[in-house]
C-alpha cells in the first residue's frame, strides 16, 4: 500500500475497543511538520515564559496608518508591526538571534524573522509553514508589509522557494490573526523552530480589566509566550529581551528612533 493510500475501514473494524471511522497515513506537509516538531523537542532545552502587553498605543498607531489607506493603498496589519518590533528588539539582544551547532554558538549578522503561516490541507486539517522576512531590521514598515503579503500569498499557493523558508533566525507566531477571541488569548507553549533558539507567540488582543494608578480600567491586552533554548539563553537574557519587547510594543513611536 502506497503512502498516499487511505486504508479502507470496515464498519465493524475495532482498535483498542474503539470503532474506527477512517485511517489516513501521516504524509506530506503534516509528516514533515510532525518530524520537525519532534526533533526540536528532542534537541533543545526548551523553556516558555508568558506575560501580557498593553496594546493601547500600538492600536492607536495602526489606526493612524489605516486612516491613510486610501492614499497609500496599504492595509497595515498587526503582524507587520510585530515583525518590525521583533527585528528591532533582536538588534538590541543578539543572543536571541543565534544558533547552537556542534558546541559552537553562531551569532547571525542577518536578522531574518520567520512568520508562521497556517494553511488548509487537501486531506483536511491545516499545515504550517514559516516564510521568512529577510533583513527585517533594515526594512521600513512598508517594505515589511509588502514582503509579508507576498510571502503569505506564495505560501498559500505552495510557491515559496527554499531560501524563503530555510533562512530564518527567529520566528513570530501570531495566533491572534486566526480569531477565536479568548481562545486565541490563552497561554500555550510554542515549540521552537529548530535550529533557532527563540520563538515569540502572540495571541488575540482582548479588552481586559486592569489596575492603573489604583483604578480598575479596561485596556486592550495581548498575552504572549516566549519560548527559548535554555542551553543558550538564560532567564536574565530572556527577561531583558521581554523588557525591550514591552517597551516597543507599549510605546511603538520609539521605533522612529531606530
Amino acid at each position: 500500500m502506497s503512502e498516499d493510500t487511505k486504508e479502507p475501514v470496515g464498519e465493524e473494524q475495532i482498535i483498542g475497543g474503539k470503532k474506527v471511522k477512517e485511517i489516513v497515513p501521516l504524509k506530506g506537509v503534516r509528516k514533515l511538520v510532525s518530524a520537525h516538531m519532534l526533533r526540536s523537542l528532542q534537541t533543545a532545552a526548551q523553556m516558555t515564559t508568558s506575560s501580557s502587553l498593553d496594546m493601547t498605543e500600538i492600536i492607536k498607531l495602526r489606526k493612524i496608518l489605516l486612516s491613510q489607506e486610501k492614499t497609500t493603498e496599504i492595509h497595515f496589519t498587526y503582524t507587520d508591526l510585530f515583525v518590525m518590533v521583533v527585528a528591532q528588539a533582536l538588534k538590541k539582544h543578539p543572543i536571541m538571534n543565534t544558533t547552537l551547532k556542534d558546541n559552537e554558538l553562531i551569532f547571525w549578522d542577518d536578522i531574518n524573522v520567520g512568520v508562521a503561516l497556517a494553511f488548509e490541507l487537501k486531506e483536511g486539517g491545516s499545515g504550517l509553514i514559516v516564510p521568512v522576512v529577510r533583513n527585517a531590521d533594515k526594512k521600513s514598515l512598508i517594505e515589511i508589509h509588502q514582503t509579508v503579503r507576498e510571502l503569505t500569498e506564495k505560501g498559500r499557493n505552495r510557491r515559496l522557494l527554499p531560501d524563503e523558508v530555510t533562512t530564518g533566525t527567529f520566528t513570530l507566531s501570531n495566533v491572534g490573526v486566526f480569531g477565536g477571541g479568548r481562545v486565541s488569548a490563552s497561554t500555550s507553549t510554542p515549540i521552537l523552530n529548530e535550529p533557532q533558539v527563540a520563538l515569540l507567540g502572540t495571541g488575540a488582543i482582548i479588552d481586559t480589566p486592569v489596575v492603573r494608578e489604583g483604578q480598575i480600567v479596561i485596556r486592550p491586552i495581548m498575552n504572549y509566550n516566549l519560548t527559548f533554548d535554555h542551553r543558550v539563553i538564560t532567564g536574565e537574557d530572556a527577561n531583558k529581551f521581554r523588557a525591550t519587547l514591552q517597551q516597543l510594543m507599549e510605546d511603538p513611536y520609539l521605533l522612529l528612533l531606530n
